[in-house]
């Protein structure tokens, strides 16, 4: 069987207004025994069909199918399954622990940041040659490189539901060295290149309602050093600076003298 649950315009959720199975298109021209109108099963070249769906289901909503199981067994041919072909990850994709997960790096995030996107139904924009609220494209460009780059991640996610803000603790990769954003900037000059080397690290721990903060910084002499409070480590190795507790990098441009 198949249901479904519609968005609408403010994150408000409905089902079904006519109690139809999505499957099933009434038509007036057929009846039943009863003298209702007949609900038939649909194809897939119906007109009729497609656009019950769209009225019922929107641009936003979401299908769910129910398959008994009876019908998974004697359906559904698992060997097959396992032989489809996936979708394989780029070679040079980063790999978390050896556990087959695809790590996030900063770069995937700027990617994400720099990527067209449509705004939501709760954020449409009117326009005036339309007159109307519409769910506008949106996109940011890096016209310009500055000499010190700060990176902040986003470690906080509003949740609708629960009206809370929880703490993203995913492991984001990021280099110490070389960040090179000549393929995203627009405009740059010779000898200025926006390629960065990472110079210091904020850590956060906790939460939203209580936490920690940490530091790493790059000395003049090349070493790492931690700072946690009134406790200061030096010589740290550079592989101890990259953690899931990273939440605001600082880059400086190679151009930039330091001293």
């Amino acid at each position: 069987s198949l249901a479904y649950e519609r968005k609408g315009s403010y994150g408000s959720k409905s089902s079904s207004p006519n109690g139809n199975a999505l499957g099933m298109v009434t038509r007036s021209d057929d009846t039943s025994e009863d003298g209702n109108p007949a609900a038939s099963m649909a194809v897939p070249t119906d007109d009729s069909e497609k656009e019950l769906v769209a009225q019922a289901v929107g641009p936003n909503g979401s299908i769910f199918v129910d398959w008994p199981e009876e019908l998974c067994e004697n359906f559904f041919d698992e060997a097959e399954f396992d032989l489809t072909e996936r979708i394989s990850e780029p070679e040079d994709a980063k790999i978390a622990g050896g556990n087959g997960e695809k790590v996030t790096t900063v770069m995937d995030c700027i990617q994400k940041y720099c990527q067209m996107e449509q705004l939501e139904e709760t954020e449409m924009w009117y326009c005036n040659k339309c007159k109307d609220h519409v769910r506008a494209w949106k996109q940011f460009h890096l016209y310009r490189a500055p000499p010190i780059l700060i990176v902040h991640l986003k470690r906080f996610h509003y949740s609708a539901s629960t009206h809370r803000r929880n703490k993203i603790s995913t492991f984001i990769d990021f280099p110490l060295e070389g960040l090179d954003l000549t393929e995203l900037v627009s405009h740059y000059q010779e000898g200025q290149e926006p390629i960065y080397d990472c110079y210091a690290v904020s850590n956060h721990y906790g939460n939203l309602g209580g936490g920690h903060y940490t530091a790493y910084t790059l000395g003049d002499d090349g070493t790492w050093c931690h700072y946690d409070d009134s406790r200061v480590t030096s010589s740290m190795s550079p592989t101890e600076v990259i953690t899931e507790a990273a939440y605001v990098l600082y880059y400086r441009r190679r151009d930039v003298e330091v001293g």
